[in-house]
């Protein structure tokens, strides 16, 4: 009796572990057959150029669809090495994401390629993507690049390239489009520029009668930094001091500013207090105003006289800053660019 309780009880066990075996071979073919897309070919190229023959420098605008809306980017028209944001609002955008977007994409590893049936691309998300990527060049033409899911499991994601008849599982794009935003691209940085970039640098301190006193003025004489009066500056203290400026963030930014805050940036900025000069590469200048102190400005509760508008020659948008945050800038004189030590050697 008690010998063939445990057999049944055997029996039964081994019935359930069957069952559930076959439930799961049966799920996996199912998910084979239904789920699993069909590779094109046995002889796959590891890297593939998803933006063909597209050069960085022939990208001129950027359009970015996803979940959380639409992003239209443009290159600045004073300086190609600079993106804006046109789109929800004209604000200055941060360049690594965008720069690091075209390179990610310029050469991606491929891992498989898949028919591009309703199947698939049901499956990849691509008949809805996660994102889709619009890349303008200076000659107007353009190449699409559509993004469906990711696996973050093996860090992949699968694209469509028009023009290719394919759907091409990729490595994952590090700047990934599919949650970009405009908080992602805005850059606050007051000073957006490239430190090795700058070639000549001048302060003014501006008074309301007079075109100012000049608290610096230095440029670069071929590797060399040098004063008004030719004398050799040290190189590695004014790298530094430039590092620290394109370090200055303003925490607002002014946009789509309704008449009377118009009136008030036209106002403080018609008698600014400081005047700062930068000459890039190729004789591209920019120019930097600071306003005096600012006792308030509508719609922003701002603590009396503590804070300035900066503004740049090169956008259009000011920068409101703690008048503090500035003083790298409005407190440097000349005499703090020490000459460089000439060691004397004697024979």
């Amino acid at each position: 009796m008690g010998s063939n309780t445990i057999i049944r009880r055997r029996y039964r066990s081994n019935l359930i572990i069957g069952v559930i075996f076959s439930v799961a071979i049966i799920a996996a073919l199912v998910s084979e057959i239904y789920q699993a897309p069909i590779t094109t070919g046995a002889n796959l190229d590891t890297h593939l150029t998803v933006l063909g023959d597209i050069k960085y420098d022939e990208v001129v605008q950027i359009t970015i669809q996803n979940k959380l809306g639409t992003l239209e980017l443009s290159r600045n028209s004073s300086n190609d090495n600079l993106w804006e944001l046109t789109s929800p609002k004209q604000l200055p955008a941060n360049q690594g994401p965008i720069n690091g977007l075209i390179d990610a994409l310029r050469v991606v590893t491929t891992r498989k390629f898949y028919q591009p049936d309703s199947i698939n691309m049901t499956n990849f998300s691509l008949e809805n993507p996660l994102a889709s990527m619009t890349f303008t060049k200076n000659d107007g033409t353009k190449q699409i690049v559509k993004q469906g899911i990711i696996n973050p499991i093996n860090r992949s994601t699968y694209i469509t390239v028009l023009g290719l008849n394919k759907i091409i599982h990729i490595d994952a794009i590090e700047f990934n489009p599919s949650s970009l935003d405009v908080s992602g691209l805005i850059n606050s940085a007051i000073f957006a520029i490239k430190p090795s970039s700058v070639t000549a640098m001048k302060l003014s301190r501006l008074s309301r009668n007079s075109h100012g006193n000049i608290q610096f003025e230095i440029a670069k004489n071929g590797e060399r930094w040098i004063d008004s009066k030719n004398v050799e500056l040290n190189g590695d203290d004014i790298n530094e001091y430039i590092n620290s400026l394109t370090a200055i963030h303003g925490p607002i930014i002014l946009d789509n500013l309704d008449e009377k805050q118009a009136e008030e940036v036209s106002k403080q900025l018609e008698s600014v207090a400081y005047k700062f000069d930068l000459t890039l590469n190729e004789n591209n200048n920019i120019s930097y105003t600071v306003s005096n102190p600012i006792k308030d400005f509508p719609g922003l509760k701002l603590v009396s006289y503590k804070d300035v508008m900066v503004k740049a020659s090169n956008r259009p948008q000011v920068y409101i800053i703690d008048k503090d945050k500035l003083k790298s800038l409005t407190q440097t004189t000349q005499g703090q660019f020490k000459a460089l030590q000439i060691k004397k050697l004697f024979y």
